[in-house]
């Protein structure tokens, strides 16, 4: 549905329109026959191509791989997946799973959670990234709790199932946040916008994938743009706060 919701918002073909795609592969066993990987074969083509006709002018495509038990990391497409997806559906790259760094190479993308709270991967790549490391950013606000929207609670409508959010928990949630009202004091900034600024202040990072705002949130998270970057000082005193706040949470 989303994917022809896009292809209509952008019926025209445009090289500068890129939409990363979730795949989940089925997966594969040790001594997997020739004849299994090539019936894979043959959904991965027709999987993405249904999806590339889809999505029609925003038909560019990044591969979000899913294989496997999600809480395990995983390897990337197979040599065989690899090549359909480079050389027959020329897919602009695909993600590799997890969080660490390093052994990453076009046209493969790292990816994982990178946000004030979880600052483990600019904190062991930096500046001095080797060439071709590539980088998608997830969970920028660290599950609302940069953004507020962890916070909120509805003032009309059924609650939650289970017990209310405790005080104790909702002050631990708090104090992890307080150290970083320095990216807002005097800067033009609120914290949102210094959340997503330091995840793009990292020339690794190819995007920063942001949750769909709410109406009245969405004027701020577009105003990023023109919110001001965070200078070096800032980044360092973020890196340094980040052992002792971050909560090391996956995306």
């Amino acid at each position: 549905m989303v994917e022809t919701l896009l292809g209509e918002a952008f019926p025209d073909p445009d090289d500068e329109l890129v939409t990363i795609l979730p795949h989940r592969a089925p997966p594969s066993a040790p001594g997997e026959s020739a004849r299994s990987r090539d019936r894979s074969l043959t959904e991965l083509r027709a999987d993405l191509g249904a999806a590339r006709h889809r999505l029609r002018g925003a038909g560019q495509l990044v591969i979000d791989w899913q294989k496997g038990d999600p809480a395990v990391p995983t390897p990337g497409p197979s040599s065989e997946e690899a090549a359909v997806l480079r050389n027959e559906l020329a897919v602009l790259g695909w993600t590799v799973p997890g969080n660490v760094p390093g052994g990453v190479q076009p046209p493969a993308l790292g990816c994982g959670p990178i946000s004030l709270l979880e600052s483990s991967v600019p904190r062991a790549l930096g500046f001095g990234a080797p060439t071709g490391t590539a980088w998608i950013a997830r969970d920028p606000l660290a599950g609302g709790r940069l953004d507020g929207t962890a916070f909120a609670r509805p003032v009309l409508g059924p609650r939650s199932p289970g017990p209310p959010t405790s005080l104790r928990a909702l002050e631990a949630e708090f104090a992890a946040v307080r150290p970083f009202g320095f990216l807002t004091a005097g800067t033009g900034r609120t914290l949102a916008q210094a959340a997503l600024r330091f995840a793009l202040a990292w020339p690794w990072v190819v995007t920063v994938s942001v949750p769909f705002p709410s109406p009245d949130r969405l004027a701020e998270i577009a105003g990023t743009v023109n919110a001001p970057p965070l200078s070096a000082t800032e980044l360092d005193r973020v890196l340094s706060l980040a052992p002792s706040v971050s909560t090391g949470e996956p995306s």
